[in-house]
């Protein structure tokens, strides 16, 4: 089966990613991702390594597919719009997706935080539009729009960052539970182990850096967050999260002066 990883931006989708890989290859030695960058980085879709690109085009869709079926259980990772193809697939069973999701004001100060480490670093900047709260409102709008038809759709398995952060070895289960696999807790303890190793020899290991449940209300100010509210208001009350923390905020703007 074709196992689809896709997701908003800074919402821990690389190490659910990593989550699912690590139970597929430990419950199902026959598998697709040893092959899968092969796969990719041979044309037979746009991507690179185990990310395939946006737009995801039906045939691209049925190629991944294809292989999956030949290869054995498969994960891709994605930042990618739903399509009616897409969605179709899903809604059959022929494909299994997840999406991971944060709340958008939170999603904006990860994108901040990686754009200024980027820069200081030297390194490609994967997030050039957001210098600031206010320069990131129709970027992450745009990211929104993208999320919501994977949100809503009922056979996504949908998996929100606090949930990530709060209770990992529980995620790690649905995962197995959604995949259809039996994972000891003896085999997720040891992907954990792994998970803890990692991010103490290093930083941002995953993209995986401050880990904090919520950030928004003591790193906005309170301007910052009504604008937030006001602009991203209805996509924040429909993916689950609360606008009433508008003016609990003493925090000092966000800009990108430290880049």
């Amino acid at each position: 089966m074709l196992i689809l990883s896709n997701s908003m931006c800074k919402s821990a989708s690389t190490i659910i990613w990593w989550y699912k890989n690590e139970v597929i290859n430990r419950t199902t030695p026959v598998n697709g991702n040893r092959g899968l960058a092969d796969f990719i980085d041979s044309g037979a879709v746009s991507g690179e390594g185990c990310f395939v690109n946006d737009p995801l085009e039906d045939q691209a869709v049925d190629r991944m597919m294809e292989f999956a079926a030949q290869n054995g259980p498969t994960v891709v990772k994605a930042h990618c719009y739903m399509t009616p193809y897409l969605s179709q697939m899903i809604g059959e069973g022929k494909i299994l997706a997840t999406f991971a999701y944060r709340d958008p004001r939170d999603v904006i100060l990860s994108a901040i935080d990686c754009r200024n480490r980027e820069i200081k670093s030297g390194s490609q900047v994967r997030f050039p539009g957001f210098s600031s709260v206010e320069a990131a409102i129709p970027l992450i709008q745009k990211q929104c729009v993208r999320a919501e038809p994977w949100i809503v759709h009922p056979k996504v398995l949908k998996m929100q960052y606090r949930d990530t952060v709060a209770n990992p070895n529980r995620q790690i289960h649905s995962l197995a539970e959604a995949l259809g696999v039996q994972i000891s807790d003896t085999q997720v303890e040891e992907i954990l182990k792994i998970e803890a190793e990692n991010k103490s020899g290093q930083s941002n290991w995953m993209e995986f850096s401050q880990a904090k449940l919520t950030r928004y209300p003591t790193e906005m100010s309170p301007a910052q967050i009504e604008l937030c509210n006001r602009e991203l208001g209805r996509w924040i009350e429909k993916f689950g999260y609360s606008i009433e923390e508008s003016c609990s905020s003493s925090a000092v703007p966000i800009d990108s002066s430290a880049a």
